[in-house]
């Protein structure tokens, strides 16, 4: 056997070790990413120390040091041509993560506006038909279809909103707003189908609570509806309350009802995408579980603070309530009127829930005395349950007795059995009650009457382009503005806008503009009508923008070509009747 120098095997083991650890170090990255990446990063470093610590080993001969260096420099140059190919995969998968985000977007913003095309002809003939003479039957099925429609109206907003969000293309827009009026309006929207039940509904708001903070009032508003149409759909007798007060340096929003209540299995979950108390077959509640986990998403966002949290306590058959803060920031130092205390006393006659412990907080801030009967004190003003049988005490008063119900009880108003039955519905607005501690609410009864068709007549007849490629769509627009009184005409296409109006097809004094059509859309059509205006000396024509297009992007492009307002479909009748009437919509 020939004796190797020692020298020679030395330089073997080292590169066997070498090829050993840099194999190693080029593996770590594809199962650490980032970790891994950190990792070869530091063995490059120690490679740099290295040299001298081998190259005593080996000793200080030349062909020791030469060997050491040739093999150090090998090892470094596979090191980092690991890191460079570890940085360039994460490149690569962060592009194509952005590009599905991307792609998730335009996906669901393509599918909203598929499905909000067609939607707004079904919702916009709805309410048309509304206007017409039917019989009750007709009505109870145009109601039907309304109802749908805006049910998968809702769907779709939950779904774009959720994908917003994931996507990082969600942006809160604070303005002055008034919680007060935010707070009534959300109750004024839910009642119907909690009344709908017998399910009383009432809102406090404390007087502690500026009268305007700087919000994002629709996204709030959106929380609220979320939380209080839950409220309303699991309550199936009872009360339920929405309120708002002010602690420490916060507001402080909650909802609570008489409903089923959830356990702690479902309490844990609840606040999870897509799911439902009741899932499968045999759930008896529509929806697909979004609202609560956009609502907890919202209001992580306005807080600032992605842990900020919707508080629940609940249990079953025992009731829910929500619950979260937002920060105050004030847009005027005003607070919620409060009159000075009158001393009197009001006897409130109601169901203990939730709806009449708000209604009693309200009073009591109003300055009144707060009773649960007639025998604790004299009352001065009586507000009592609709539904109860009169008590013999009431029948010979003459304190006066508001009766509280919903609206279409109010053909119960009048005098009955001598007495005299004034009438309130759930739920109370402040200022209603504030009427009523003041007494300037009138004690003559009145009766229910039928609401009469909206006979919208403007000032004058309005000439007005539409530009709608849907055939349906057109239909809708053009009846209702039949209806009102205005003259219709209409093109299929962008271009067929921009010529109507450069060649003076008008003169019009309003456009309605879609924003996907063939050969030219809505925007670059708005551009050149501005142009055009602009180099001829023309006064600006009001161009409202109709688009089933619910992506933030659509409408500031939109409104940055020239627009002068943006609808989105399915079109409100009464919002294009309020922007309509009087031909005030300014350029």
């Amino acid at each position: 056997m020939v004796n190797e120098n020692p020298n020679r095997r030395h330089m073997r083991s080292i590169e066997r070790k070498a090829n050993a650890e840099t194999d190693c170090a080029g593996i770590a990255p594809t199962r650490m990413a980032v970790g891994g990446c950190l990792g070869v990063a530091v063995a490059s470093a120690a490679a740099l120390v290295l040299p001298t610590f081998v190259t005593v080993g080996l000793g200080s001969g030349a062909f020791g040091g030469a060997v050491t260096l040739h093999f150090l420099a090998r090892r470094r140059a596979k090191l980092l041509s690991s890191v460079a190919a570890s940085e360039a995969d994460l490149r690569t998968a962060l592009a194509q993560a952005n590009s599905a985000s991307a792609a998730q977007s335009k996906f669901v913003a393509m599918v909203s506006h598929e499905i909000r095309t067609p939607l707004n002809g079904v919702l916009g003939m709805a309410q048309l038909l509304k206007e017409t003479s039917l019989d009750p039957a007709q009505a109870d099925y145009v109601k039907a279809i309304d109802t749908s429609g805006r049910a998968l109206l809702g769907l779709i907003e939950d779904l774009l909103d959720s994908a917003r969000i994931e996507a990082g293309q969600f942006e809160l827009k604070p303005s002055a707003c008034n919680i007060l009026q935010i707070v009534e309006d959300v109750a004024d929207i839910i009642a119907p189908r909690a009344r709908a039940k017998g399910v009383d509904i009432a809102t406090y708001v404390s007087a502690k609570v500026p009268k305007e903070v700087m919000l994002d009032a629709a996204r709030l508003r959106q929380v609220l509806l979320n939380i209080a149409g839950n409220a309303a759909k699991f309550t199936a007798s009872g009360g339920m309350a929405i309120s708002a007060t002010v602690q420490e340096n916060s507001l402080q929003f909650a909802i609570e009802d008489t409903g089923s209540g959830l356990n702690a299995e479902d309490q844990a979950q609840i606040f999870d995408e897509f799911m439902q108390v009741s899932s499968g077959h045999t759930r008896s509640h529509e929806g697909a579980g979004l609202g609560l986990s956009i609502s907890r998403q919202l209001v992580r966002a306005m807080n600032g603070d992605d842990q900020a949290a919707i508080t629940l306590e609940s249990a079953p058959e025992k009731g829910s309530r929500f619950s979260f803060s937002l920060p105050i920031v004030k847009a005027s130092n005003d607070k919620v009127s409060s009159p000075s205390q009158i001393k009197e006393t009001v006897s409130l006659l109601l169901a203990k829930t939730p709806a009449r412990t708000a209604l009693a907080q309200t009073l009591q801030e109003l300055g009144l005395r707060v009773t649960n009967n007639l025998k604790d004190a004299a009352p001065t003003v009586i507000i009592a349950d609709e539904t109860i049988d009169v008590p013999p005490e009431l029948a010979s008063t003459d304190v006066p007795v508001y009766w509280l119900g919903s609206p279409g009880q109010r053909q119960n108003a009048g005098v009955q059995g001598g007495l005299t039955r004034n009438w309130l519905t759930w739920p109370v607005r402040r200022e209603t009650l504030e009427r009523l501690v003041s007494h300037d609410l009138k004690s003559a009864p009145k009766k229910e009457q039928a609401l009469p068709v909206p006979q919208i007549k403007p000032k004058k007849a309005l000439s007005v382009l539409v530009a709608e490629d849907n055939p349906i769509n057109a239909l809708l627009v053009t009846a209702l503005l039949g209806k009102m009184g205005h003259h219709v005409v209409r093109v299929e296409t962008g271009r067929q806008a921009v010529n109507a109006i450069q060649t003076g097809r008008g003169p019009f004094d309003l456009v309605l503009m879609d924003l996907h059509m063939p050969e030219m859309d809505g925007t670059e059509a708005i551009r050149r009508i501005r142009r055009w205006e602009k180099q001829n000396g023309q006064q600006r024509l009001p161009i409202v923008v109709l688009s089933a297009d619910g992506q933030e992007s659509a409408r500031e492009d939109a409104l940055a070509a020239g627009g002068s307002a943006f609808l989105l479909k399915p079109l409100d009748i009464d919002a294009v009747r309020a922007l309509l009437k009087g031909n005030a919509l300014a350029a």
